[in-house]
């Protein structure tokens, strides 16, 4: 999928979102917004495999600087986020109300 410039990966069964490292930024400043920052918060093992390193890489929880309420899952090897189904629609209707 592509939007604003940028080009991303979604995954028809589940829905879900993958950013590469860098995208999520350029995709909110590019929508006039203040560019997002994530990071790994911890080293906090999550059950999912990073789709772009596997199998060499599990995504971990990450901090945001989101307003909305859910837990990011980062890649600590190439800096990917994924967002599970709904996330980044979500992220986005309400950086737009924002």
């Amino acid at each position: 999928m592509k939007m604003l410039g940028v080009e991303f990966e979604n995954c028809p069964s589940c829905t879900g979102v993958w950013l590469d490292r860098g995208e999520l930024a350029a995709l909110t400043r590019s929508r006039g917004g203040k560019a997002l920052r994530v990071e790994v918060l911890n080293q906090k093992r999550t059950k999912f495999v990073c789709p772009k390193c596997r199998p060499a890489a599990i995504l971990f929880e990450g901090n945001h600087n989101l307003a909305e309420d859910f837990q990011l899952d980062i890649c600590a090897k190439c800096q990917g986020i994924w967002f599970d189904r709904g996330e980044f629609p979500s992220l986005l209707k309400n950086r737009d109300h924002s």
